[in-house]
This record gives C-alpha cells, sequence and structure tokens, in this order.
C-alpha cells in the first residue's frame, strides 16, 4: 500500500508543530503521540487493501511520519451519549465573530472510535444540553470531505446532516452499551496510549487535554456526602467511591481497586456490589501525570449470572484485539473458545465476580455457560450472530453502513448473517484484491445467501456490498487496530 501524502498542513499539524500549542503544555505527549502515528502506519500499511480510493493521508514533519488522517465518503455516523455532557465544552473562538466553538466527544460507529467533532456556532451550542443521546448522520455532498486524524479529530466539512429513522436510532444506541475501544491500564503502567485522547485546543492555546474509556466496574463503597470537582471548567457534583475496575495490560484482563468520583446521577442509580458498564474520564495534566478518574457515566443495566451479555460482549472484543495476516475480519471464535475465555477471565479475577467464601460456580456466573452464551449472543444482535456453533461479529463499520444505506436490513438476521459469512471468506490481509478474488465472493455460498435475503429488496443489492468492500474491509482493519493495547503495535 502506498498512501497518499498531502503537502497541505491541518489543524494536527499545527497542534504538534507551533511551540505554543502542544510542544509547550505536553512535550512528552507530542512524541508519543507521533511515535504512535508511525507504529500505527506500519500496521496500518501491512492491512490495508492497495486498490481502496484513495482516501487515507500520511503527513509528515521533518521527513518523519507525525499523524495520518482517513477520508471519508460513505456517511458518517456520530452517536453522542448523554453522558459526554460533562466533556463537551462551548467557548469563544473568534470573540470579533461571536463564534463560538463546541467541543464534542462523538462515537464514530464507522471506526469503533472516541473522536473529538467541533462543532463552530454563534452562541447557540447543540450537545452542551444533552441527556437524552444524540445521533446524527453525515452524508457526503460534494466539495471537501469528513475526515478523521489521528489525533483523535473529526472534521464535517462539506458533510450534510441527514434524517435517521427511530429504529435504527435506537439500535445504534443499544450497540454502543457493548461496543469497547480501549479499556484502563492498570496503575502500574504509567504510559497512556494517545488513541483516544481528547485534545481541547483554540489557535494559540491548549485548553485541556482528557481521556476516556469505557469497562466494566464493580462498586465497593459510595461516600454519603456530595463535593464539587472541575470539568472542562464546570464544577460537578460527585461523590467519592471505592470500585474495582476491569483493565487491560495488554495480555489479559484483570481487576484493580481504584479510588474515583462518581457524579451524582451515576452515584443515585448503582449500589454497593453493582457491577456495570461504566464511561470514565481522567484529565492529563501538563506534567503529564492523569487525575483522579470519574465515572461519568453508566451504560445499560447492571451485569449478573443472569444478564452477561456486557460481560461476553467484552470478552470477545479482546479476542477481537488478536490481528494476523491470516485473521478473519468478522469470525470471533467458536462456543468452546468463548466458553474458556470467560471461565477464566471469572476465575482469575473473583473479586469482581464472586463473593467472600463462595465460587463462582455457586455463585452462578459459570453454571449453564454454553446456554448463557447462546442467549447473549442472540441478545448482542445484531453486533453478534452465532451459527453452527461458531460466533461472528457485525463490526459497528458494518453496521453503520447497513444503517447508512439499507436501514430496512438492519434487523434481517439472513441478511446480515450472510454479511459476516462473506466478508469471513476474506483475510485482513488482502493484498490480492483484484478480478479474481470479485470472482471467488460472487461464486462463494455466502454470497449466494446474501443475494436470497436481498431478494424482495429494491433499495439495495449484493453489487452495493462488492463496490464497497474494499473500504469496509479497510475500515474494520482500522477499528481492530484502534482497539488495541498499546503493547500490541
Amino acid at each position: 500500500m502506498k498512501p497518499e501524502f498531502k503537502p497541505s498542513w491541518a489543524r494536527s499539524h499545527d497542534l504538534l508543530e507551533q511551540k505554543y500549542l502542544l510542544p509547550k503544555r505536553h512535550s512528552f505527549l507530542v512524541q508519543k503521540m507521533i511515535h504512535e502515528a508511525q507504529v500505527l502506519e506500519n500496521e496500518l500499511r501491512r492491512f490495508m487493501i492497495e486498490t481502496e480510493p484513495k482516501s487515507f493521508y500520511i503527513k509528515e514533519m521533518k521527513g518523519k511520519t507525525s499523524f495520518w488522517e482517513i477520508e471519508f465518503s460513505q456517511p458518517v455516523i456520530q452517536y453522542v451519549p448523554s453522558c459526554f455532557r460533562f466533556l463537551t465544552g462551548n467557548t469563544p473562538y473568534k470573540k470579533e465573530n461571536y463564534q463560538f466553538a463546541e467541543y464534542v466527544p462523538s462515537y464514530i460507529p464507522n471506526l469503533n472510535h472516541i473522536a473529538l467533532f467541533v462543532n463552530y456556532n454563534q452562541r447557540n451550542p447543540e450537545f452542551s444540553n444533552n441527556h437524552d443521546g444524540i445521533l446524527k448522520k453525515y452524508v457526503h455532498e460534494g466539495g471537501q470531505k469528513m475526515n478523521f486524524s489521528s489525533l483523535n479529530l473529526l472534521y464535517r466539512w462539506n458533510h450534510k446532516i441527514k434524517p435517521v429513522d427511530q429504529r435504527t436510532i435506537a439500535i445504534i444506541k443499544s450497540s454502543f452499551e457493548n461496543c469497547y475501544w480501549n479499556l484502563p491500564s492498570p496503575l502500574s503502567q504509567s504510559e497512556v496510549s494517545c488513541i483516544d485522547n481528547l485534545i481541547y485546543s483554540k489557535s494559540k492555546q491548549i485548553l485541556r487535554i482528557w481521556m476516556t474509556r469505557k469497562t466494566l466496574v464493580k462498586i465497593i463503597s459510595i461516600g454519603d456526602g456530595l463535593e464539587r470537582r472541575p470539568i472542562l471548567g464546570e464544577d460537578v457534583s460527585v461523590k467519592y467511591a471505592q470500585i474495582l475496575v476491569l483493565t487491560d495490560d495488554g495480555n489479559q484482563l484483570r481487576s484493580e481497586k481504584m479510588s474515583v468520583f462518581l457524579t451524582e446521577d451515576v452515584a443515585d442509580s448503582v449500589s454497593e456490589n453493582d457491577i456495570f458498564n461504566a464511561v470514565l474520564a481522567n484529565e492529563i495534566n501538563s506534567n503529564s501525570r492523569i487525575g483522579r478518574t470519574i465515572v461519568i457515566g453508566k451504560i445499560g443495566k447492571i451485569v449478573s449470572p443472569n444478564n452477561m451479555k456486557s460481560l461476553i460482549s467484552l470478552v470477545l472484543w479482546k479476542m477481537l484485539q488478536t490481528l494476523e495476516d491470516n485473521s478473519s475480519p468478522t469470525l470471533v471464535g467458536t462456543i468452546n473458545q468463548v466458553k474458556s475465555e470467560i471461565t477464566s477471565l471469572i476465575q482469575t479475577n473473583s473479586e469482581i465476580f464472586s463473593s467472600e467464601n463462595f465460587s463462582s460456580e455457586m455463585l452462578g456466573w459459570t453454571k449453564d455457560l454454553p446456554k448463557k452464551i447462546s442467549q447473549s449472543i442472540e441478545e448482542l444482535s445484531p453486533l453478534f450472530f452465532e451459527d453452527d456453533e461458531k460466533i461472528y461479529q457485525l463490526s459497528s463499520v458494518l453496521l453503520g453502513f447497513i444503517a447508512s444505506n439499507s436501514p430496512e436490513n438492519i434487523e434481517n438476521k439472513e441478511f446480515l448473517l450472510g454479511l459476516v459469512k462473506l466478508f469471513d471468506t476474506i483475510k485482513v490481509n488482502t493484498n490480492f484484491w483484484g478480478h479474481d478474488a470479485l470472482m471467488r465472493l460472487r461464486t462463494s455460498t455466502p454470497y449466494a445467501s446474501l443475494q436470497s435475503s436481498l431478494q424482495h429488496s429494491s433499495s439495495f443489492s449484493t453489487q452495493k456490498v462488492l463496490d464497497n468492500l474494499p473500504r469496509l474491509l479497510n475500515r474494520i482493519v482500522y477499528s481492530r487496530i484502534f482497539s488495541q493495547h498499546y503493547t500490541h503495535w
């Protein structure tokens, strides 16, 4: 693969090179960002399909890769969960024109990634008062394309907002509960990956840098009194708490005790010993030290032996971190492999999944586990499917593609299963892509199944899938690499 080099400089270049921006306050992070960009570039070069339309650009500083950008020709879905309102800031950008910049952390299913979206306005922010979650779809209609920078910046440019039906909105929102990107690292690992950092900046000033993570946590204790803690300059009511956090050290998931703050609404919605999906936020200070963790959101229901879908989804996500030349884009593994991984996770993290003097078996976590896995996979649809004792992932990349191009099929199980099986016939390192590869796909059993499932669809066809397959495959690779622990790079 030979990505195109763009001669023009963008906001990312200014952030890294202008002395009064990142080099002034976060010189350590600058070096780490450039290093990660170079390492990730090598990974992307290894796996990307060469024939994808040129939409991946590498930028250089002094002859070395400093950052890269991805352009979006396809529609981009942006989901801003309600808890991200705590990390949404609106600040004057050009006072003389009364122009404000609203900084919006956004989940992008197209990459299964969090990025900072800058929304310019005239004192009328869209996302700051967000209590129900906001979802938007942006469609390219000519001109400069929407793009994503490796510094986690998302630029809208000439993409236009288009309506999304309520069923699709509900599915995207519910899927966010069971999508993961980067889990927090153990406290013993002092290095911080820059892949999910949010850089709040103006033209000549770094305002803040925050890090966001999502994982399972268990409440040990919650303090009684409320106190005020600043987030982006705004005081927020929080309670002190002791929790167990499921962390990722690059090899395994393990629980770690942490002292944190819970926002008031999170504290009021949980009790001691509750396990739940938590959104964590930390400020990265100018000395590169990480501030006290604040749990800003609780996503979904309490996790229990009778509601294990979030736990199972997390294990599947961990299995998908492994990426080799012969990896399938969609096949996760067999039921027995998943059972083994879940059993190991539960038994090695007894503080989270057990109580004193009780085994995990007695508490019911591992009882009838194959049945629980199958039931949870059914509940995790359309993100995961089971067929012939194999588990497949419908990547959020594919979910976003279907939501944008064929929303009437977003719950068509026959179609979605055929789609993931079609992608399973390809390996991630598909450098042979061309006429022969297309012919093999067209004559495959999954392709015939996909055609059959679409025989009554007038707005979507298998040809649409083939036309977009190289780009979709690359996006799946991006999302898998972005979600890896930094020790994998």
